[in-house]
């Protein structure tokens, strides 16, 4: 019996057998945020980052000892 099979490799498959498919190059977008963010230490395990001066002084009126970070 002959059974005709029909080419399904792309042409870098034929070059090498052991790599079955191609991958797309991707690219990546960058995110580019330019907004200032305030770093909070509430506790030890505790970093809040906010983005607004008004929500940094309710977090320091609600965790008083808590400290600005860079």
């Amino acid at each position: 019996m002959n059974i005709k099979m029909r080419n399904t490799m792309n042409s870098e498959a034929i070059m090498n057998p052991l790599k079955k498919h191609t991958k797309m190059s991707k690219t990546k977008k960058e995110v580019i945020d330019n907004r200032p963010k305030y770093k909070l230490q509430v506790d030890t395990r505790t970093t809040i980052t906010v983005r607004t001066m008004g929500a940094l002084k309710a977090w320091q009126e609600k965790y008083p000892e808590a400290k600005l970070i860079d």
